[in-house]
């Protein structure tokens, strides 16, 4: 299969507003394991990742800290995404939560106060009276600079992922949707296509698959090296960032606290 025929098995989208609306490759997949999956069905992009050198997996760009990428292709877990996941969720404190009402102690159950279990104190827990609440839609735009580390993502993805644990346990639901987009250095010459984007439903009900798909490793020997050598039409594209083609009704995140606290913020994510 060529490079043609594999950007044909993704349909044309516009993405972007006002003057800076373009074609963009677009496909959904039902989660980030089943992107792995799909992507390592096509023979020409299981050559791309056969060519990944092992020796930079302990690099942070990559984000795998020493994991072998083949086991991550093959198991669909980023051990050093999970772990940095669940560091940062253990630092997150039960008082910060601010979904359901005011939290009441109680013997177990919701989340944990860490000083109250320490000192003894048998109600350290807090739970969050439930109500009927409507269901929230979070849909995310990932766009990561070169120099954005695993921790500081994780972080992001964490605190992400407590707000809808919280939401849910308060009585609502919620659905997670992230947008993978990547720029081409030169258009698809077959549809015009500027960039391409993964669309990937997140199960909110695990850690691993949040974890992986707030991972530098996921959005970039996964699937930015992916592109670079599988999609575009520029042999080893440096993948300019295009931030201006954006899905409609996203939250564009950097993976940087300094730019997308307030965007959380402003969608009523307390951080």
């Amino acid at each position: 299969m060529s490079k043609q025929e594999l950007r044909g098995l993704f349909s044309v989208s516009k993405f972007g507003a006002g003057d800076n609306v373009a074609p963009v490759l677009h496909r959904r997949f039902a989660s980030p394991e089943a992107t792995i999956q799909w992507c390592n069905a096509q023979p020409l992009l299981r050559d791309v990742w056969a060519r990944h050198d092992e020796r930079h997996n302990s690099d942070s760009w990559c984000g795998l800290a020493g994991q072998a990428f083949e086991d991550l292709i093959h198991t669909g877990k980023g051990s050093n995404a999970t772990q940095a996941f669940n560091k940062a969720t253990a630092k997150l404190q039960a008082e910060k939560l601010a979904v359901g009402g005011a939290p009441i102690p109680a013997l177990s159950g919701g989340a944990w106060v860490i000083p109250a279990y320490l000192s003894g104190n048998p109600l350290c827990a807090r739970i969050r009276p439930r109500s009927k609440l409507p269901h929230k839609d979070f849909r995310f735009s990932l766009q990561c600079s070169a120099y954005v580390d695993q921790t500081e993502l994780g972080a992001i993805g964490a605190t992400i992922a407590r707000a809808i644990w919280e939401y849910v346990m308060a009585g609502g639901t919620c659905s997670l949707t992230m947008y993978y987009t990547y720029g081409f250095t030169k258009a698809a010459p077959e549809s015009g296509a500027q960039a391409i984007c993964f669309e990937v439903n997140i199960p909110i009900s695990g850690v691993t698959s949040i974890a992986l798909a707030l991972s530098t490793a996921f959005y970039r020997p996964v699937l930015m090296n992916t592109v670079s050598h599988g999609f575009s039409p520029t042999s080893g594209d440096s993948i300019p960032m295009k931030r201006e083609l954006q899905p409609p009704n996203v939250i564009p995140l950097n993976g940087e606290w300094r730019h997308d606290r307030s965007k959380l913020q402003a969608a009523g994510i307390a951080c």
